[in-house]
C-alpha cells in the first residue's frame, strides 16, 4: 500500500535537497580554488626546476601592489580636490579602470593609505586627502 506523501514531508525533502544542494557548491568552489592554485604552482614548479634544478615553495601573489594603489589613489585625490572616504576612493578607482582586487577594497585602501603617512592624511573616519606638501609640491612643479 501506498503511502500518501503530506505537504510537511515534502517541505522537509525540499530542505534537505536544498542543504545537499549548498554543500556541494561550497566542496565545488572550494575545489576550484585548490585546483588554480595547484596549477599556478605546478607552472612555476616547472618553469622553475628546468633552469636551476631546486625545488620551489609557492609563494601566493598578492592581490593589489600598494604602491602601485597609492599612485592610483593620489591621481584620484589630486583629481577631486577633497578628502574622500575609502568607498568612494575605491569606487573611483573602479570607475577609472582600475579596480581594486580584493576581498574588501574599503579596507584595502584604508590600510593602504594609513601606512603612508608621509602622502596621505586621515581627515575623519576612513576619510583620506592628500598631505600639503605632497599637494603644494605637485602644483608648484
Amino acid at each position: 500500500m501506498k503511502e500518501k506523501l503530506t505537504r510537511n514531508d515534502l517541505k522537509a525533502d525540499l530542505a534537505k535537497a536544498e542543504q545537499e544542494l549548498q554543500e556541494l557548491l561550497t566542496r565545488a568552489e572550494s575545489l576550484r580554488e585548490w585546483i588554480t592554485a595547484t596549477k599556478k604552482l605546478c607552472g612555476k614548479l616547472s618553469h622553475t626546476n628546468e633552469q636551476n634544478q631546486q625545488p620551489l615553495t609557492f609563494k601566493p601573489r598578492r592581490r593589489t601592489k600598494t604602491a602601485v594603489l597609492a599612485a592610483q589613489v593620489s591621481e584620484v585625490l589630486r583629481a577631486v580636490g577633497h578628502p574622500l572616504h575609502v568607498d568612494a576612493i575605491a569606487a573611483e578607482l573602479t570607475k577609472r579602470g582600475n579596480p581594486v582586487m580584493a576581498k574588501n577594497p574599503a579596507a584595502t585602501v584604508a590600510v593602504a593609505l594609513g601606512r603612508r603617512t608621509d602622502q596621505f592624511s586621515r581627515v575623519g573616519p576612513n576619510t583620506f586627502d592628500l598631505v600639503k606638501e605632497v599637494k603644494e609640491a605637485k602644483v608648484a612643479g
